[in-house]
C-alpha cells in the first residue's frame, strides 16, 4: 500500500514529538502493508515548520525508514487560507513528492468554497488532493463533492472514517462517494497518538467493492498520480 498523507515526521508539527514515536508510526505503517509513505507535515497556524526544518526531519527518520523496507517521500498538508498559491508557485511549500499534486486542509467550520479554489489551482497547473473530505461538515453532499472533481480536484478518505471511526453516518457517505467513483485515496493521516487503520480499511472495502477498487485506491492511483513521472512539476 501507498500512504499519501502521513504525520511520520519527528518535530515538525503534532504527529510526532521524537524519533522513537517516528520509529513507532513506521513500524504500525509496515505491520498494515505500507511499502510506500509519504510524510505531510501541518503548514497551519500551530505549525509552519521552515522547510529546512522539514528537510533535517526527513534525514533524521529516513535510515530508518529504509531498514524496514519502507521508501519514504516529502510533502505538507497546507491548510488553506487563500494566499497559499502564491507561496507554491514560489517554491515555499512542498508539493506530494515534487509532483503537481497537493495535499490542501480546509476549514472545518468556515464553508469554504472548495471547488473555486481546486478551479484556481487548476489554473495554475497544480492538482489540488482535498485532504479527508468526509470531515468537513459542508462536503457531505454527493453534488458537492461532483463538483469539486468537475473542478479538478482530487479526494483523499481517511482510513480512521473507512472503519467508522467518525460514525456511521459518515462512513455511510464515504462507501456511497466510492460507489460513485469519487474518491482517490485513502491515507492513514496516522499520528503518534493515532492508530493506522490502514489495513481494517482496506480489507473492508476489498469486501464490499472488490480487489481492483481497493488496490486502486490504497495503491495504484497513488503510484499513477505521483510515482509516475506523467505529473511532475517542471
Amino acid at each position: 500500500m501507498v500512504d499519501i498523507h502521513t504525520h511520520v515526521l519527528p518535530l515538525v508539527d503534532d504527529g510526532s514529538a521524537s524519533l522513537e514515536d517516528s520509529i513507532k508510526i513506521l513500524q504500525d505503517a509496515k505491520k498494515c502493508g505500507v511499502t510506500k509513505i509519504i510524510a505531510t507535515p501541518h503548514f497551519r497556524d500551530s505549525a509552519k515548520a521552515s522547510l529546512q526544518q522539514i528537510n533535517n526531519s526527513y534525514n533524521l527518520i529516513k535510515p530508518h525508514a529504509e531498514e524496514m523496507g519502507i521508501e519514504l517521500y516529502l510533502g505538507q498538508e497546507i491548510k488553506f487560507y487563500g494566499s497559499d498559491l502564491k507561496h507554491l508557485v514560489a517554491k515555499e511549500h512542498l508539493t506530494l513528492n515534487g509532483t503537481k499534486l497537493v495535499l490542501l486542509e480546509f476549514d472545518f467550520f468556515r464553508d469554504d468554497d472548495i471547488s473555486e479554489v481546486a478551479y484556481s489551482y487548476s489554473k495554475k497547473g497544480f492538482i489540488p488532493v482535498i485532504a479527508h473530505l468526509e470531515r468537513y461538515p459542508y462536503c457531505l453532499d454527493i453534488s458537492v463533492v461532483e463538483d469539486i472533481k468537475s473542478c479538478g480536484g482530487l479526494i483523499q478518505i481517511n482510513a480512521s472514517s473507512v472503519v467508522g471511526k467518525l460514525g456511521k453516518k459518515i462512513k455511510k457517505f464515504v462507501f456511497n462517494l466510492i460507489k460513485y467513483e469519487l474518491v482517490d485515496f485513502i491515507s492513514s493521516d496516522v499520528h503518534s497518538f493515532r492508530e493506522n487503520d490502514m489495513q481494517k480499511a482496506y480489507l473492508l472495502i476489498e469486501k464490499k467493492f472488490g480487489q481492483e477498487v481497493a488496490q486502486n485506491l490504497f495503491k495504484n492511483n497513488a503510484n499513477y498520480y505521483i510515482f509516475s513521472g506523467k505529473f511532475n512539476l517542471q
